[in-house]
């Protein structure tokens, strides 16, 4: 299937829209994932904590390329680590293939030895699950000179009852935030969601 990839992302932004001048205390919290007492708690003494609620009222939807997960909890309780590529690049939305070169470029470039103390930043931030990357712009001469950030964050189980490595959706705005959240499932369109799982977004 050839898939016009930001002719459905734009479908997905124009629904979010519709919707995001109306949210609630109660469903901006729920996007926050603050809809609990010990979820509140956490984090709640650093910026980007109070920067979520504006993320959520003004920001946009992206693609975000999850290139590898990792938790340590073996039931699958827990929120396990996400690792992925973001742009505000509208060639990347429409050819989203660029995160899939640029994740392969990443894997090689984390397994060589030595480098500049930026280098060796990045390599512990591509290799070390627990090192922090909320939102590291990636130099140029591993994405083909485009804007490209990584950011790790861990993904809710709570928001979504389906999930695979690849393309997967974003609230993103640069301006208010330097972080990304997962979109719930609840606010994806329905095209969306049949393209995510019949594995129509591979690339």
């Amino acid at each position: 299937m050839n898939m016009e990839y930001y002719s459905l992302l734009e479908k997905q932004n124009k629904s979010f829209q519709e919707r995001q001048q109306f949210l609630s205390k109660e469903e901006i919290r729920y996007i926050a994932q603050k809809d609990t007492f010990p979820k509140r708690l956490r984090g709640f003494l650093t910026r980007a904590y109070y920067q979520k609620d504006k993320l959520i009222k003004r920001g946009q939807i992206v693609y975000g390329y999850v290139y590898k997960e990792w938790s340590q909890d073996v039931e699958g309780n827990v929120d396990p680590f996400s690792w992925v590529l973001i742009s505000p690049e509208r060639k990347i939305m429409e050819n989203p293939s660029i995160f899939q070169k640029t994740a392969a470029k990443l894997q090689d470039f984390s397994l060589l030895p030595g480098g500049n103390r930026r280098e060796k930043l990045l390599k512990n931030q591509l290799n070390e699950a627990l090192s922090d990357a909320p939102f590291e712009e990636l130099p140029q001469s591993l994405t083909e000179g485009h804007l490209i950030y990584l950011c790790k964050l861990q993904r809710p189980l709570a928001l979504v009852s389906f999930f695979h490595l690849g393309l997967n959706l974003f609230l993103f705005n640069p301006s208010i935030s330097k972080q990304i959240l997962f979109l719930p499932e609840r606010y994806m369109t329905d095209d969306f969601k049949q393209c995510y799982m019949h594995q129509q977004l591979g690339l």
